[in-house]
């Protein structure tokens, strides 16, 4: 596994533990029908959920900076591997650059998908791959909503 690919990983792994701790694991609290007002929390409960809280932001933020640094490293390095290629490829390596840096990753895609179907060398296929990889990871939930979308208008609801 590329140290790209680690760091994304991770980025997600940490995500993930944020947002379960923030929405409580999805657990919601009945309001109870006979009390007025809710009964207080212990202090030292919520100053500890606040901690942990806060360490997982710190925590998912640090990892996510150090996958964001490794992506623009790659696509960096990626345009440097294909400066000697024909100015057609090099073009759009440039375009397929621009549009991840802009998140205009159904753009890039075919750009890059495109470049693949020259000859590389093994450092250019290896750097095309990990950015193929992390744009078609960012396409992979807009993909998902919209199969959902299309389901729930399909299906005939209150009917």
């Amino acid at each position: 596994m590329t140290k790209s690919r680690q760091y994304l990983h991770l980025a997600s792994c940490f995500l993930a533990v944020a947002s379960l701790i923030l929405t409580g694991c999805g657990q919601q609290q009945e309001p109870s029908s006979s009390a007025a007002a809710p009964a207080p929390a212990t202090s030292s409960g919520q100053q500890d959920v606040a901690a942990a809280t806060q360490a997982a932001k710190e925590a998912a933020s640090e990892v996510v900076d150090q996958a964001v640094a490794v992506a623009q490293d790659n696509l960096d390095r990626l345009v440097q591997a294909f400066e000697q290629a024909d100015a057609a490829t090099l073009a759009n390596v440039k375009k397929a650059v621009a549009a991840v840096r802009e998140a205009s990753f159904a753009d890039a895609l075919p750009l890059l998908q495109q470049v693949a179907q020259q000859k590389l060398t093994p450092e250019q296929n290896q750097l095309l791959q990990d950015v193929i990889d992390m744009v078609s990871k960012h396409l992979a939930p807009a993909d998902a909503n919209d199969a959902v979308s299309d389901l729930k208008k399909s299906l005939p609801l209150g009917q």
